[in-house]
């Protein structure tokens, strides 16, 4: 159960400001799903989902059963972060709005190092 302070922070004026704090995180965890079902292999697509490259064994999981649950479990899983991110106070709220977004931006440049490489050829 919330506490009164924490629910009457993430209610006020102050909530409107809190939700920039977890834009970071929610644009850089859309580009990670993008670009995770973007890198995924010609195989994925025309074999039932089965051929998965992904390093999140949950996201990987999801991804086998469809692209459309891997994409949905974002929902909540937002919900989630940006509930956290309005209840908590300020100092925590950053923090964890600054790990979730740090979290995705690796994934991004990791996805991105991996489609250069193949999109070149392994050129290096």
């Amino acid at each position: 159960m919330i506490g009164h302070r924490a629910f009457k922070q993430a209610t006020g004026v102050k909530s409107v400001q809190r939700l920039w704090f977890c834009l970071p995180a929610i644009v850089l965890c859309a580009a990670d799903g993008c670009i995770t079902l973007w890198g995924q292999p010609a195989t994925y697509w025309s074999e039932g989902f089965r051929t998965v490259r992904e390093g999140n064994p949950l996201a990987a999981y999801l991804l086998t059963v469809h692209p459309l649950a891997f994409a949905l479990a974002g929902v909540p899983y937002l919900f989630i972060v940006v509930g956290t991110i309005m209840v908590l106070p300020r100092r925590w709220a950053a923090v964890v709005a600054a790990g979730v977004a740090s979290a995705h931006a690796f994934g991004v440049a990791g996805w991105c190092l991996v489609l250069f490489h193949s999109m070149t050829g392994g050129v290096h």
